[in-house]
């Protein structure tokens, strides 16, 4: 309409807005008007040629206008230029453009096919302020798409972003609503990603990034959507699907293209991912609920050896109700008195006596009764409150170790299990350190226990920690040690009193040769590095026996003694 009242105004028969790109150096026609009968605008040339684009710009005055009354005005040794104003009949041509300053984003162009014309003074500046509202108007409307842009699209994929994604989604789950119809919500986590990142570098991740997310898109229907949850995640919205089986086989070809190690910078790289799906409205009636649904599903899919799809269920679901409760109950655990130590006796080989405990902790939930460590321990981890249950435990043993201390003239120790989560606390060397000294209880009979696995984070890290509370005096054990398959001389480094050997190879001693000869192997280079060995899980003679044969410090397990109450413990050592 603008365009049109202009021309009109301006005499012409035709107008357009032209946009320049600086880095191609080419002009891109807009928007265009123009008579019915004129031609000047061809639907399939909507590029200006670099010749035309570049012979406008050099006659443009200072004020960016150019004003061509006549093709008669144009050089005879610029017949090329004659001809392709002939060729569209243009008689006339007025360019002025867009700019501020120094940035200039296109131009205006009327022009006339029926007659040359002559504009005037009034004329020309009208052209001159409709360039600049022109402009001004473009100009807002870019920056509003790129405010938009930052707002709802992740700025290395291109694809929509956590915010977008929800606000669509949401959207299309009103409509499927309303129509009755089902979809799928995808939650994929590429798997052990971080490893490839930290090998190529940043940017080379990036990229790799960028090439999974357009090779994904790709793969989709134009009614699916893809967007990027954040770091290695993303969300898929497969709409409409008719049941799971559909919905897998629209996901088949993601899976498929993480099969074949991604060539990147001359090197190949293998990325899978695990995807968890979620069906609507059977698991979830909302948005949250689907993406909760998808995300538990998809942990699955990494528990049951990744690279691959796994739909929620109904048992799937159940559990983690029951997660969920018992993560929301773990405040009143621990402040209702729910949570409570069981100790189980360490054998000394040699003498028979019990020289140790490990404080073992339970909980005692009024619903679920006896609730085991390994259902609400990494719960803890996940809220945080593993710091103040792993204070409740440390305090909790050092007072029962202290009555130890006092009832019988030998040392026995307490060993306390510590997680990754404590274990990187700027703050527990301190917590501990207060804790002996409220307690009295002896620092060389206390045995902080790590596993292997948070022992192998980084050797600097560990060294530096342990070594840290080495230095308060207690003791240091790695547990769970084999499972990992860590060296001993890089055991050796760390400032390490006692091995734990796992449980899963004393099961296997004298049953499974492998087995037998790692656990004869780690006994033996203990004993040249002056480590103490305790084997966990100990349940048979055969397994005492052979334990004893290879000169086995201490054993721990169901052979000996069940974990306990602490004055069970205390009439065994009466």
């Amino acid at each position: 309409h603008l365009l049109r009242s202009s021309a009109h105004f301006l005499g012409s028969d035709s107008g357009a807005v032209y946009f320049y790109d600086s880095e191609l150096n080419k002009s891109t026609r807009a928007f265009s008007w123009s008579d019915t009968d004129s031609i000047v605008f061809d639907d399939d040339q909507i590029e200006v040629s670099n010749d035309i684009y570049s012979w406008t710009s050099s006659k443009l005055t200072n004020e960016g206008l150019l004003v061509l009354r006549s093709i008669d005005d144009i050089p005879a040794e610029e017949e090329l230029l004659r001809e392709y104003f002939l060729k569209y009949g243009i008689k006339s041509l007025i360019i002025k453009q867009l700019r501020d300053k120094d940035n200039i984003i296109g131009d205006l162009t009327f022009s006339s096919t029926e007659k040359s014309l002559i504009w005037d003074e009034m004329q020309l500046e009208f052209i001159n302020i409709l360039s600049n509202i022109t402009y001004s108007a473009i100009d807002h409307v870019r920056r509003e798409e790129t405010i938009k842009s930052l707002a709802y699209y992740d700025r290395l994929t291109g694809l929509v972003n956590r915010t977008r994604f929800l606000e669509l989604a949401g959207a299309k789950l009103d409509q499927a609503a309303e129509d009755d119809k089902q979809l799928a919500i995808a939650f994929m986590d590429l798997d052990a990603f971080k490893a490839v990142n930290d090998s190529i570098g940043h940017d080379g991740g990036d990229e790799l990034l960028k090439r999974l997310s357009l090779q994904m898109q790709n793969s989709l229907r134009d009614s699916d959507m893809l967007g990027r949850f954040g770091g290695d995640e993303f969300l898929l919205l497969l709409d409409p699907v008719d049941d799971e089986r559909q919905a897998l086989e629209l996901l088949a070809p993601i899976l498929e293209m993480f099969q074949e190690p991604f060539k990147l910078r001359g090197n190949r790289y293998q990325v899978t991912v695990s995807a968890g799906l979620a069906l609507y409205p059977r698991d979830g009636e909302d948005l949250d609920t689907l993406i909760q649904n998808a995300d538990l599903a998809m942990y699955e899919a990494k528990n049951l050896g990744k690279n691959q799809a796994f739909f929620c269920n109904e048992s799937l679901k159940a559990s983690n109700s029951r997660q969920a409760l018992l993560a929301n109950d773990l405040h009143a655990a621990l402040e209702e008195n729910q949570l409570f130590l069981n100790y189980q006796p360490q054998i000394e080989l040699k003498s028979g006596l019990i020289t140790g405990a490990e404080a073992l902790l339970r909980w005692q939930h009024p619903k679920y009764g006896l609730v085991p460590p390994g259902d609400f321990i990494p719960l803890a981890e996940k809220n945080g409150m593993i710091h103040s249950i792993g204070e409740f435990v440390l305090r909790q043993a050092c007072l029962q170790g202290r009555i130890w201390q006092k009832q019988i003239d030998r040392p026995i120790t307490v060993a306390v299990n510590l997680s990754l989560r404590q274990l990187i606390s700027t703050s527990l060397v301190g917590k501990i350190r207060k804790i002996l000294e409220e307690t009295g209880f002896d620092p060389g009979l206390l045995e902080l226990e790590i596993t292997e696995s948070t022992a192998s984070i980084g050797l600097a890290e560990s060294t530096q920690m342990l070594t840290e509370l080495k230095a308060l005096g207690v003791r240091l054990a790695i547990d769970d040690f084999g499972t990992q398959y860590s060296s001993l001389n890089r055991i050796r480094q760390l400032p390490i009193d006692t091995i734990k050997i796992d449980r899963q190879f004393i099961s296997n001693l004298q049953i499974d040769n492998k087995d037998t000869a790692i656990v004869d192997l780690i006994v033996s280079l203990a004993a040249g590095l002056e480590i103490n060995i305790v084997a966990e899980g100990v349940e048979t003679a055969l397994q005492l026996d052979h334990l004893k044969s290879i000169g086995c410090g201490y054993v721990q397990g169901f052979y000996y003694y069940r974990p306990m109450p602490a004055a069970e413990i205390s009439k065994l050592l009466d």
